[in-house]
């Protein structure tokens, strides 16, 4: 769930919209991946071997230690964080070691200048007055409302899809004889 948003706030604005489709293509490859392995397992597996639950988990560790060992090294907190948190000079160092640029060069320092506009623009927007219930003002702003509304009615249509429609829908038929 923070991986699309940490890629979001790092990315560049040019490619920020692709990298994010490309980690929701690679999460559906991965899933689909999941249910070969499961399919595999199931089909060669008695149900009754503990290897039928250790073979799918062991396959899926592999990917999250290396995630897990690889994360310290290689990611650096997002630079539209720190700004939030009022640390611009650990954003802009971020933001410099991101992008593999000196920070006194052009492009950080006007990347860094944008993400300090916008985030001062999402000040205003909730009041000056960061809080729980900023988060809930802010969702309810003239443009971002309909899109709030949409993508929870896909995500609740999405689940409720399996329950109105149950694989193996009852015969009306059974237990009548003509």
């Amino acid at each position: 769930m923070i991986l699309p948003i940490y890629i979001s706030e790092c990315a560049p604005p040019l490619i920020r919209g692709r990298l994010v489709g490309l980690f929701e293509v690679m999460l559906q490859v991965a899933l689909v991946f999941g249910f070969w392995v499961n399919y595999g397992v199931n089909l060669n597996i008695s149900p009754n071997n503990p290897a039928q639950w250790h073979i799918p988990v062991a396959i899926q560790l592999v990917p999250s230690c290396m995630l897990l060992l690889t994360v310290p090294f290689f990611c650096v907190e997002s630079p539209r964080w720190l700004v939030s948190k009022d640390r611009s000079t650990d954003a802009l160092k971020s933001l410099a070691w991101v992008r593999n640029l000196p920070q006194d060069h052009q492009y950080v320092q006007q990347e860094l200048s944008k993400i300090e506009a916008g985030i001062n623009h999402e000040l205003e927007v909730i009041g000056n007055a960061p809080g729980r219930f900023s988060t809930f003002k802010e969702m309810c702003a003239p443009g971002v409302r309909n899109r709030v509304l949409i993508g929870t009615l896909l995500m609740v249509l999405q689940n409720l899809t399996g329950y109105f429609f149950p694989p193996n829908p009852p015969n009306p038929h059974d237990g009548l004889t003509i």
